[in-house]
């Protein structure tokens, strides 16, 4: 079974749903996508189902710290949900998760060394405490602030 349409993002992937169509109709079809899917029992199987649950979870203004404890998920898998969802289109604030110093250190480090695909090779380049998790959040965050950069006319 192919997984169903659950992040903005995927809005993209279909013919004829222009920007424009998607800014005004995308938010609320997304909504109905997904009230139905989370109220089916064999939801858990469809691509993208644990990051939605992370995300009902954000949308209900729960933290990190409770959504770890509610769902057995450790912080780097959290992080990795968040990095995830913002790479299919999902609009996420990520100060409150990694700080803009953090953010800019890890950016710039990842484009001086020509933004790799290896997570692992920006980490080594980067101080201690700054864990896989964030790295994958920041490199997400850049594209995310980049693509609103595009769409907006300001690059």
């Amino acid at each position: 079974m192919e997984s169903p349409t659950l992040f903005t993002g995927q809005l993209e992937e279909i013919p004829g749903f222009s920007a424009h169509k998607r800014g005004r109709y995308g938010p609320e079809i997304i909504r109905e996508i997904r009230s139905y899917y989370t109220s089916q029992e064999w939801v858990k199987s469809i691509k993208g189902a644990t990051y939605l649950e992370t995300l009902d979870y954000l949308q209900a203004g729960t933290s990190l710290e409770e959504i770890m404890h509610a769902r057995g998920l450790g912080l780097e898998t959290l992080y990795g949900h968040l990095a995830w969802m913002i790479e299919h289109g999902e609009h996420l604030e990520i100060d409150q998760y990694v700080t803009a110093e953090e953010q800019k250190t890890i950016q710039t480090a990842w484009l001086e060394l020509g933004q790799p695909e290896s997570i692992n090779t920006v980490m080594q380049y980067l101080p201690e405490g700054l864990g896989y998790g964030k790295i994958k959040l920041a490199i997400a965050g850049w594209h995310q602030n980049r693509k609103e950069e595009v769409t907006s006319g300001t690059d």
